[in-house]
């Protein structure tokens, strides 16, 4: 065995941490036709660890990142009709909770969907204002998923 072939092999500490990525965590579909999951590896220089959401199809074709912010991703869990992925995120200092539509779009934390489903089920805009503590009713407009007729509705059925 020539001395390239040996040094090809030879697994230094070096090339453990930085050169070896990790698939783990996979999910399969309920359908059965794609597999979600996680994508780990560690830059070289800052040694700073990242992993992402990722999915591919059952037969290995069309491999996808799903996820682009964030430094850590774990836990995903499809959705019952297969057309989004719910997983833990830690976004800046906090760990949340987010769902990703498949088809496209940003992911959303749990505290989004929440606000945005309080809304459509009659909750006024001050009232999510107070429970997410926004000092801006702006701020909370921005916040949910609202159409603009919803929010012509409720700014006429309560003055904001």
């Amino acid at each position: 065995m020539s001395t390239s072939q040996r040094n090809r092999q030879v697994l230094s500490p070096d090339r453990a941490i930085f050169d070896l990525e990790s698939i783990s965590v996979a999910k399969i579909s309920r359908d059965g036709s794609r597999i979600a999951y996680i994508h780990s590896s560690t830059e070289r220089g800052t040694a700073k660890s990242t992993s992402h959401l990722w999915l591919i199809n059952i037969d290995g074709s069309q491999p996808r990142q799903l996820t682009q912010t964030g430094s850590t991703t774990s836990d995903p869990v499809w959705s019952n009709d297969d057309s989004s992925i719910a997983f833990v995120s830690k976004r800046g200092d906090d760990f949340a909770i987010c769902i990703l539509p498949i088809d496209g779009g940003e992911a959303r934390t749990l505290r989004h969907t929440m606000a945005t489903h309080m809304i459509k089920s009659g909750a006024t805009l001050r009232s999510v204002q107070e429970m997410l503590g926004h000092a801006n009713i702006q701020t909370t407009i921005r916040y949910v998923s609202l159409t603009e007729e919803q929010l012509h509705k409720d700014v006429q059925d309560h003055a904001l």
